[in-house]
């Protein structure tokens, strides 16, 4: 009797010592559980405060990647052009004044206009805007009545023959459709040179005249403009200059590079 009292207390402290032992290790691993989940937590919210504090347009760095600010494009030389030289190439149009009945005749002409743009200095919110003065040469070598484009002879040499220039002076008013193209439009007077007045029929007594003649003409005309990079951009200008003769077209293309 004695050894079976024995046994059940025997039995009954090992069975309390397990399951004290198992709610010991139950509840180590809840505050191992719950340790963890607060770790995670504050990770979360210093990865949270971290991003927080980024500046905008950045995204979080992985290992190994830089973090780059991500930039519109900006307008380039159109929008922002004050002064631009525009050196150019085209074709000159016009009558000989020695057969003012006859077709057109074309020669080869080069040179450069000088704009400036006022807009911004008349209103800083007027960047889209092109309102300036427009000058500059424009230069043909028109050489003799059977000279070839760009006034030679069939034998291959220059043609002793007449000089050609106008200088505009002209008002020019713009706009920009997008950041990169702009139209406009010109006008105001040509200032031509003529080395031998007779080799354009612009009215008057060119015919006669032996002398070289300066002349004022009116003039109207566009610009169609497409930006080609931060500091160039890419021009086509026709201009009709009328006189009370025949009235003369030039047409060119330049680009335009800025000076200010």
């Amino acid at each position: 009797m004695h050894r079976i009292i024995k046994l059940l207390a025997l039995s009954t402290a090992i069975i309390g010592t397990a399951a004290w032992a198992g709610d010991y290790d139950q509840s180590a691993g809840q505050a191992d559980e719950e340790a963890g989940m607060e770790a995670e937590m504050d990770q979360d919210t210093e990865m949270s405060g971290e991003q927080d504090m980024q500046e905008p347009g950045t995204v979080s760095p992985e290992p190994g990647v830089t973090v780059t600010r991500a930039k519109e494009a900006e307008g380039g030389y159109l929008k922002d052009e004050i002064i631009g030289i525009k050196p150019q190439v085209g074709v000159l149009v016009f009558k000989d004044a020695l057969s003012p009945g006859q077709d057109t005749t074309t020669r080869g002409a080069a040179g450069l206009t000088l704009d400036m743009n006022a807009a911004t200095l008349i209103n800083e919110n007027m960047e889209r805007w092109f309102i300036g003065p427009s000058t500059g040469v424009i230069y043909s070598h028109l050489g003799g009545p059977d000279a070839g484009f760009f006034g030679t002879t069939d034998a291959g040499g220059v043609a002793a023959g007449s000089n050609f220039f106008f200088i505009p002076a002209d008002l020019k008013l713009g706009v920009n459709l997008a950041e990169r193209y702009r139209v406009a439009v010109h006008g105001g007077g040509n200032v031509t040179y003529r080395s031998i007045p007779a080799s354009m029929n612009l009215g008057g007594d060119n015919a006669g005249q032996t002398t070289p003649g300066w002349d004022i003409y009116p003039n109207v005309g566009a610009d169609f403009e497409a930006n080609l990079g931060r500091n160039i951009a890419l021009l086509a200008r026709p201009d009709v200059t009328f006189t009370p003769g025949d009235e003369f077209f030039t047409g060119t293309l330049a680009l335009a590079i800025p000076l200010g």
